[in-house]
């Protein structure tokens, strides 16, 4: 997916249930709001990682990893 958006500069939407796949692919995340159709948008940034090794060794991952999970336990419960 990376690579596609490199090479080609086109918008990619993915659709993923994995966090850590959220993480280290997006530039921006967006969630699926429960009760609405709306989307929320992440509380922060995405972290620049190009490896799965990069994300979560990264000192920021803890607490983005969190505040989104933390959105979608506040959405989904």
């Amino acid at each position: 997916v990376r690579e596609l958006w490199q090479t080609t500069g086109a918008a990619v939407i993915l659709v993923t249930h994995d966090i850590d796949e959220a993480l280290l692919l997006a530039h921006r995340i967006l969630i699926c709001s429960a009760q609405e159709k709306n989307l929320s948008a992440s509380p922060s940034l995405p972290i620049l990682a190009d490896t799965i090794v990069e994300l979560r060794t990264n000192p920021s991952y803890p607490g983005e990893y969190s505040a989104l999970f933390k959105v979608l336990i506040d959405e989904y419960s």
